[in-house]
């Protein structure tokens, strides 16, 4: 099992699983070693990423690389508000909404996901776009 994408402060229910071994991420990574997941980042899911929810919880399977993964409930969601939201802002604001936990903490665990789904190739860090004034 790989750690948890969603702090020990979640519900037992709402932790990450996944199916596959992969490199882990140590659960309490700091910010620091984060710092190229920038908050108004936009992701996109690539192309060769399929993804499949059966009972509340999802499959994602990169088509090219053979690359699986399981996400339990919460994973699930915020897979989906990934792909709504498209920003660790859009997916931040929308649990803190829905569950009781510290916005810091959240953030944290969010990143992580990220990371995690970037370095496996089932997440795509979006190119930035500048304005024709170069901002």
């Amino acid at each position: 099992m790989c750690w948890p994408a969603i702090s020990p402060d979640f519900p037992s229910h709402a932790r990450l699983t996944s199916l596959c071994p992969v490199d882990k991420v140590p659960f309490g990574t700091s910010f620091q070693s984060l710092q190229q997941y920038k908050p108004a980042m936009r992701y996109r899911i690539p192309e060769d990423v399929v993804f499949r929810e059966v009972g509340g919880e999802a499959v994602l399977l990169n088509l090219a690389t053979g690359t699986y993964f399981g996400l339990d409930g919460v994973g699930t969601e915020i897979w989906n508000l990934l792909a709504r939201e498209g920003t660790i802002d859009g997916v931040t604001n929308a649990l803190l909404a829905g569950y009781d936990i510290e916005e810091p903490r959240l953030r944290l665990d969010i990143e992580q996901f990220i990371q995690q789904l970037t370095q496996k190739g089932l997440l795509a860090i979006e190119p930035a776009h500048t304005s024709h004034d170069g901002t």
